[in-house]
């Protein structure tokens, strides 16, 4: 994913990844979106898939200046469910725009924008229950 103007850059996930390129959905990092995810289940009934959204973060170390890759996903995990019957939308904004993840091992979650899959534009409002 690269930050910009909504643009798919890459839609065929089946010959390697996506590549969206989306604009920052919270630039104040205040939980109120510029812009919604909504997801549905699609497929037979009665069954179910999971998404956790992840990221790397690149540091680089204070005393050696080596460059290090962490990847952080969130504790929040989407489950869309097929049921009977039609289908519906639901805002996952919540899963797929932020990563929840406790980045300085302090027990305390910090959110992080990051990935998508369908997008309106609808700001929101992301509560969170510790």
């Amino acid at each position: 994913m690269f930050e910009g103007e909504f643009s798919v850059l890459d839609g065929n996930c089946t010959d390697g990844p996506a590549a969206f390129q989306l604009p920052n959905p919270d630039p104040t990092n205040s939980g109120v979106t510029t812009y919604s995810v909504w997801a549905r289940a699609l497929g037979k009934p009665n069954r179910s898939g999971t998404m956790s959204t992840c990221a790397d973060l690149m540091t680089v170390d204070p005393i050696t200046g080596e460059e290090l890759l962490t990847t952080y996903c969130s504790v929040y995990t989407l489950t869309l469910e097929r049921t009977k019957g039609k289908s519906s939308f639901g805002d996952v904004s919540k899963y797929l725009l932020y990563i929840y993840a406790d980045l300085n091992a302090d027990g305390t979650l910090s959110g992080i924008r990051c990935l998508i899959r369908r997008f309106k534009d609808i700001s929101g409002i992301i509560t969170i229950r510790a």
